[in-house]
């Protein structure tokens, strides 16, 4: 499908991009146009956003791109993401993202957030597959929490397939989520494979008792804001999700007293500044 609005605005039901084998620059592609072009998926019920991967995919830098403008799953709805064995990014979103319901990404494969969020006040939630945001999004306040459920991966990426988005393509840097994230038991968390920077959780981290919350990407995570766990008494352990490197999280925000241990394993290394409750452990792992 190639999408043209050239500014206007428009509602659809549903909208499905991919299941052909062509480059994503040149076919797939939904163009909002302008600040002006406004999309909405599903009007008055929750709406889906769905990438469907071909077998015979093109070795293409993203499958499917939606940019400029917004997008809105206005009541909620669900984002799908196959997983396409040649693309780095099987759905990339340049527009900015608004929603008042929750929206959930499912599915294997990767999306991207690359737009603003500042009007996306509903819960967004990974439940599979990896999300990536990145730093025009990540940026973007509120209370609208991000969850990582078991076997999701959220990450952070600097990384634009599409030239008309931006010509640098891959650039090292830091990523900082202003947003609350809850880390779910089976999560996993960190910077993306091709990237070299740091994902910061700028907003409280709440993760499960009884946990084991993976660490990836070679910058580590930073934990800046307050983390502490969903119920009291909690045991979390963080995990190396990259064989390649040491995975390092590093807590600067203050420790929450429902925390009672804070463990390591594998690779990951565990590095606390912040001031901590007397029942906290920072420990490190080899």
């Amino acid at each position: 499908a190639r999408i043209d609005l050239g500014g206007s605005s428009q509602t659809f039901g549903q909208l499905t991009l991919g299941g052909v084998s062509t480059s994503a620059n040149s076919s797939n592609v939904v163009t909002l146009g302008s600040s002006t072009g406004y999309l909405t998926i599903g009007g008055t019920s929750a709406g889906s956003i769905n990438y469907v991967a071909s077998s015979s995919a093109a070795t293409d830098p993203a499958m499917a791109i939606i940019k400029e403008g917004t997008v809105s799953l206005a009541n909620g709805g669900t984002i799908n993401v196959a997983n396409s064995a040649n693309a780095a990014i099987d759905l990339y979103v340049s527009s900015a993202l608004a929603a008042t319901g929750t929206v959930t990404k499912t599915g294997a494969g990767t999306l991207m957030l690359a737009g603003g969020g500042t009007n996306l006040t509903g819960n967004l939630v990974a439940s599979a597959g990896t999300l990536l945001v990145g730093s025009v999004f990540a940026g973007s306040s509120g209370s609208a929490v991000i969850e990582v459920q078991a076997g999701a991966t959220l990450a952070g990426s600097w990384y634009s397939p599409d030239p008309t988005y931006s010509s640098t393509g891959m650039t090292a840097g830091n990523i900082t989520v202003a947003r609350p994230v809850t880390l779910r038991n089976g999560s996993q968390v960190g910077a993306w494979s091709y990237d070299q920077g740091k994902l910061i959780l700028n907003g409280n981290v709440l993760v499960d008792t009884a946990s084991t919350v993976k660490i990836g990407g070679a910058g580590g995570v930073q934990v800046a804001g307050a983390l502490d766990a969903t119920t009291t008494n909690a045991t979390v352990s963080f995990g190396n999700a990259n064989a390649q490197w040491r995975s390092v999280l590093g807590i600067t925000g203050t420790v929450g007293t429902n925390l009672s241990t804070l463990s390591s394993s594998g690779a990951a290394v565990i590095f606390s500044r912040a001031p901590t409750a007397t029942s906290v452990y920072a420990a490190s792992g080899g």
